[in-house]
């Protein structure tokens, strides 16, 4: 093993060689657009950027589009399921 910092005064591996990476694998929070387990002012930034856009449109948003069935437009169908979601505290 050879020295690991830029000073090249310790051999082996020290601790800032290290880094602990997570994944989430639990279950998808429908309205929690930029994954973080929490539906909050984020996400709704994110639906409300992409307002009323449709398939093609320079802002549409594919997971914004969570009305059931999808109908590829981001309306108030969706806005009811986010509101829902994040109103039982999902």
């Amino acid at each position: 093993m050879g020295p690991t910092n830029t000073n090249k005064s310790f051999s082996g591996w020290n601790v800032d060689d290290v880094s602990v990476i997570g994944q989430y694998q639990g279950q998808v929070i429908i309205g929690d657009f930029e994954p973080d387990c929490d539906i909050d002012f984020f996400d709704f930034n994110i639906l409300a950027n992409a307002w009323l856009s449709v398939v093609g449109d320079g802002n549409w948003c594919l997971p914004c589009d969570i009305s059931e069935p999808n109908d590829n437009l981001i309306n108030i169908l969706d806005l009811r399921v986010f509101t829902g979601n994040w109103l039982e505290g999902k």
